[in-house]
């Protein structure tokens, strides 16, 4: 038994930063649910001192059961949002079930939460090996590669998404952020369009759609969507908190 499994001290990469993933955390929000396993009764709600006992309990070495029991806990740990916890659970679970893409998955999404990108995208590529038809672990390893200033990457890996799914709205948006930073504002202007007509209340889609108008000189088109995208956050406001 590791006394230190529960709170493990996490160093940091030289390069770590904040890193916005409002659109494509789908920790709880894509609901992918915890390895089902005979028996298993935990609370949904844990208190720090349970889970850390639960930790130890699993006792040393780290076989099929026991990976179960670090997945299922690191989705308690991001409900918490403790990610540095659930990032170390999510490695125990591994060390059992290393082909295993949902906890590459998720652990590569821990990863870009807490800026630790470059090792994100190594779980993320794995993901994408491992389960090359979801089209959420291709988008979402986009942006892990576009936050990096990898655009080329980053772009074949959300067109991957695409031709799994033309309609993964996030993708799409993905597209026209690496447009806007390209300068290629006809692109941006498409795929943004493309992105609000299936989602008109993606506040990303709808800002990234103002600016392309505004690039592409179509001033009147621009002041009418920025009015629109005013009242889409004026009538969600939680949309600001995202």
């Amino acid at each position: 038994v590791h006394s230190n499994e529960a709170s493990p001290i996490i160093s940091v990469v030289d390069d770590a930063r904040p890193c916005d993933i409002s659109n494509i955390v789908r920790f709880l929000g894509r609901q992918r649910q915890p390895h089902p396993t005979e028996g298993y009764s935990m609370k949904r709600h844990l208190t720090p001192f349970i889970l850390a006992a639960a930790v130890l309990v699993a006792g040393g070495g780290c076989g099929p059961d026991k990976s179960i029991r670090y997945y299922n806990l690191g989705l308690e740990a991001v409900e918490r949002k403790d990610y540095e916890q659930a990032i170390a659970l999510w490695k125990e679970s591994l060390a059992g079930r290393p082909g295993d893409p949902e906890t590459r998955y998720n652990l590569g999404l821990a990863l870009m939460h807490v800026g630790r990108l470059r090792e994100a995208e190594e779980h993320l590529r794995a993901a994408v090996d491992l389960s090359p038809f979801d089209q959420d672990s291709h988008q979402v390893l986009g942006k892990c590669l576009e936050e990096q200033g990898k655009l080329g990457e980053a772009k074949l890996a959300y067109e991957s998404s695409l031709n799994i799914s033309p309609n993964n709205v996030a993708s799409l948006i993905g597209l026209a952020s690496v447009a806007r930073t390209e300068n290629r504002n006809r692109a941006m202007e498409e795929y943004a369009t493309r992105a609000t007509d299936l989602d008109p209340n993606n506040l990303e889609g709808n800002l990234l759609l103002s600016e392309a108008f505004l690039r592409n000189g179509d001033h009147n088109a621009a002041y009418a969507q920025i009015i629109s995208t005013q009242r889409l956050a004026a009538s969600n406001p939680s949309l600001l908190l995202l």
